[in-house]
């Protein structure tokens, strides 16, 4: 199985860009709680379509991510974080942190 691997890729470029990565997505939480978007008009029950098409646009999304090296992704994966600091601070101020960290 030794054969399979690839020489030019490292298992230290993998671990700093996974370090890379998770710090970015922890910032992205942290810059999310802090600016609190409004979660008002927020439709929370989308029907199937909608789920559908947001998904399938963010797939295709995702696949011309290959062609900018990595570069959407990292965008998509900053946006994220934004938004789910985003909605634990509006579940918290609404909420209490207990029933929002409660499993």
């Amino acid at each position: 199985m030794e054969s399979l691997r690839v020489p030019f890729l490292k298992d230290k470029i993998i671990k700093i860009s996974i370090l890379i990565s998770t710090i970015m997505f922890i910032f992205s939480v942290v810059l999310g709680y802090i600016i609190n978007l409004s979660f008002e008009k927020t439709n929370m029950y989308p029907n199937f379509t909608e789920i559908f098409i947001t998904n399938s646009y963010i797939s295709l999304i995702s696949i011309v991510g290959i062609i900018s090296l990595g570069l959407i992704s990292v965008i998509l994966l900053f946006i994220n974080g934004f938004y789910l600091g985003s909605a634990l601070h509006y579940s918290i101020d609404n909420s209490g942190i207990l029933y929002t960290v409660k499993i």
